[in-house]
């Protein structure tokens, strides 16, 4: 039996016609970094200046630890169109696994609800065969709010808080 920890997944389609989900490669990094952009530019937090080669080696260093990062896609055609990047790691007041997200996105157009579920159901999974107790995410600041409730809460997630930003 192949230890948990450095297990890694196949590429799976789950029941209901899902989209395929599978662990992204190192050399889809360059299409990761392209979709983040994307998704980027339309959010609330375009005032901000992006690196894309930051956002590479944040991939990068998620792709080189599996036992505790992975960066899961969604594709059409071949071409990424949906991205969940997240991570397990002790919380920090607690011994407790926690897993959360760095990034989560889905290209304009490309079957949002059902990317987006599968791409969260994947994490969750490999969240929980990593001993997590708890999966909590956030949602972008101009993201579409009231789809990503109804999202999250359909796969039973419960509210934990709200998040602020002030320009200064």
């Amino acid at each position: 039996m192949q230890d948990i920890a450095t297990e890694r997944p196949k590429p799976s389609q789950s029941k209901g016609g899902q989209p395929l989900v599978e662990l992204a490669a190192k050399g889809e990094i360059s299409a990761l970094v392209d979709l983040w952009v994307t998704v980027h530019e339309q959010s609330g937090d375009r005032a901000l200046a992006h690196s894309r080669e930051k956002v590479s080696n944040l991939f990068a260093r998620l792709l080189d630890s599996p036992e505790s990062a992975a960066v899961f896609v969604t594709k059409a055609k071949a071409n990424v169109v949906g991205m969940f990047a997240g991570a397990v790691a002790p919380h920090w007041y607690s011994d407790d696994l926690v897993g959360f997200d760095y990034a989560f996105c889905v290209a304009p157009g490309a079957a949002h609800h059902a990317n987006s579920e599968a791409l969260v159901q994947a994490f969750v999974l490999w969240c929980k065969r990593r001993g997590a107790q708890q999966v909590r995410v956030g949602v972008m600041p101009g993201a579409d709010l009231a789809g990503a409730i109804r999202l999250y809460r359909s796969m039973g997630f419960a509210d934990a808080g709200v998040g602020f930003s002030k320009e200064v």
